[in-house]
């Protein structure tokens, strides 16, 4: 007899291992004497003097780890911030850890120490950016005006309110001494290459970790929108306000910034694509979603519901077990006191919309970076034993929903997917099989 859910963390696990850094690197990146070459782009190593690694996000630290294998004995320093580094350590560059989801101090030292070091590079060098999801709150650099203090408030507002990553990360830019391009005016007179994983839908370079090598203008006037459109306006710190306020007034004259070349090594659908082969290899017929999930998880719940509705209406015995797959992320309002992330909240909404047939699918929602929310866990699962044990155990889906507590309901049911910190992060992978 096939065991579904045990399939299932194998397609979990072949999607995640898809986008670590080691297979990113080792697919798109090759170096042959001085020839540089990223997918089919080459650049003369030869021409520059210095290298310098710069990086941020979760993945920094793995990626720092294949660039020293690539180019080691070329590496003049390096320092990238990261959020997991489990004693990972290079020759060459220093690895930081800091906070994220919301900065921390060790963000804004990862920020003063990647600054110091761009301050020896000159026109002869290549800055080597490392950037990855997570980015945003990993290294940072704030105008004097605004405390570190202020800075977290204002990023747990924008977190919980219910803002997609675009709008969160169009207000982080806002007030930035590094993010939507500034890092460019740090980076001049040297060249700079880019090497990018994913976390945003759509893969737009301005958006990941906030675009730091991505020349773009800030617009404040949508950012008091944004503010207004979420309610919390009279809630952001006085000093974001004025400063926002104040600055919306200025002009920035400066144009001496680095020309980028921003390249993207893998990326959501990279692992969709994979948790797809992966499937098909089990004997599942599969198919992916073909739009992001970049809505209102309530949305994405109704979305994902009636997908899988319509697929088990339509089941036969004469066809194989079919599996959906679908990308993205979701965005949600965070209330109440409970623990737990956005696919463990998912995974529940779905367990309660799809109760009258529970026996006929299994479903995962899991974050690629292995840490879903506050918790320890990557995402939760669903299959007919959850439904058996939260009987069992008269557990209320609704109650742990109102309260956002989806983690202790998957905890004590069974459903918690539990990868540890992965070292990449490409969002979220939603799986449907229907046996």
């Amino acid at each position: 007899m096939i065991n579904h859910t045990s399939n299932l963390h194998k397609i979990i696990d072949a999607a995640i291992e898809s986008v670590k850094p080691f297979n990113l690197f080792s697919r798109s990146i090759s170096v042959k004497g001085d020839s540089f070459k990223v997918f089919n782009s080459t650049y003369d190593l030869s021409r520059y003097k210095n290298i310098y690694i710069i990086g941020f996000g979760k993945a920094s630290a793995l990626m720092a780890v294949e660039i020293e294998k690539l180019i080691g004995e070329r590496i003049e320093a390096g320092v990238v911030a990261s959020k997991y580094v489990e004693n990972i350590k290079c020759d060459k560059i220093r690895i930081l850890e800091s906070g994220h989801p919301i900065a921390d101090q060790n963000s804004i030292y990862a920020g003063k120490k990647i600054l110091e070091l761009l301050r020896s590079s000159k026109a002869e060098d290549l800055v080597l950016c490392l950037i990855s999801g997570g980015g945003s709150s990993l290294f940072e650099a704030l105008p004097d005006e605004i405390s570190l203090n202020d800075f977290q408030k204002m990023n747990d507002l924008l977190i919980k309110c219910g803002m997609n990553i675009e709008e969160i990360n169009s207000v982080r830019k806002s007030i930035s001494l590094v993010k939507g391009g500034q890092l460019l005016y740090y980076i001049y007179p040297s060249e700079c290459i880019s090497l990018i994983i994913s976390d945003v839908p759509g893969d737009d370079p301005s958006v990941i970790a906030s675009g730091p090598t991505v020349i773009q203008d800030n617009n404040y006037d949508e950012i008091i929108k944004l503010a207004a459109k979420y309610n919390i306006e009279n809630e952001i710190p006085d000093s974001i306000m004025n400063y926002i306020h104040h600055s919306e007034k200025q002009t920035n004259i400066n144009n001496n910034r680095a020309t980028s070349f921003n390249i993207i090594l893998g990326n959501n659908k990279t692992a969709a694509d994979t948790a797809k082969y992966a499937a098909q290899s089990l004997g599942y017929e599969c198919e992916i979603y073909n739009e992001v999930i970049n809505m209102n998880i309530e949305a994405a719940a109704d979305l994902i519901e009636n997908r899988i509705r319509n697929k088990i209406s339509s089941q036969t015995s004469l066809h194989k077990s079919k599996c959906i797959i679908f990308g993205g992320e979701t965005s949600v309002e965070m209330k109440g006191n409970g623990k737990g992330g956005r696919n463990q909240h998912l995974a529940l909404l779905i367990y309660k919309k799809l109760k009258d047939v529970k026996d006929n699918f299994i479903f995962t929602s899991f974050g690629t970076d292995g840490i879903d929310g506050n918790t320890n866990a990557a995402g939760g699962l669903i299959d007919s034993s959850i439904y058996k044990n939260a009987g069992k155990l008269k557990l209320s889906a609704q109650e742990y929903l109102e309260q956002f507590d989806s983690f202790n309901f998957l905890n004590k049911t069974g459903g918690l997917v539990i990868t540890g910190p992965t070292g990449t992060n490409v969002t979220d992978i939603m799986i449907a099989i229907l046996p």
